[in-house]
């Protein structure tokens, strides 16, 4: 008897082994099924992240030809503005010696003509004056504007160069 109630439990202990090693089982397949997910994710993100870096590489080649692009406009517009500048300093002078020829004229007009002719004179090389006064401001406006996008364009490509280096 004391056999036989052995035997029993120790019949009761095998089926609660048994009972915990296939609940043993259960879970430990589980966690591999949870950790081949956790794999696949991973693949997944990994997969993602080298797009992202590919694409971040890529944003950043046509940025630095941006850069490049719009660095060769800045100094287009500032061989533009020196440009501007000479024709502005070649307009002074030629206003200038508009002046001189007008004072000149009007010297030898008044020592010829009557003071009606003189005036008639006068007043044609005072619009000729008035003319050269108007192209030189709009010189002077262009080289101006020249300016202000010089600025402009500087300013954006500093913004771009400090996104991209920062």
């Amino acid at each position: 008897e004391e056999n036989e109630k052995n035997l029993q439990n120790l019949l009761s202990q095998s089926k609660d082994r048994e009972n915990e090693t296939k609940t043993n089982e259960r879970k430990l397949l589980e966690r591999v099924s949870e950790m081949e997910e956790n794999e696949k994710n991973l693949q997944n993100l990994l997969s993602q992240s080298k797009d992202r870096e590919k694409s971040l590489v890529d944003l950043l080649r046509k940025s630095e030809e941006e850069a490049k692009v719009k660095e060769k406009g800045l100094m287009a517009l500032e061989e533009n503005e020196k440009n501007l500048q000479n024709l502005l300093s070649e307009s002074k002078d030629r206003e200038k010696s508009l002046e001189k020829a007008l004072v000149d004229l009007l010297h030898v007009d008044l020592l010829r003509k009557s003071e009606e002719e003189a005036k008639a004179k006068e007043k044609g090389l005072m619009d000729i004056l008035k003319e050269s006064e108007e192209k030189g401001k709009k010189v002077f406006d262009m080289m101006f504007l020249n300016e202000e996008k010089a600025k402009e364009k500087e300013m954006k490509l500093l913004e771009i160069v400090k996104k991209y280096s920062g």
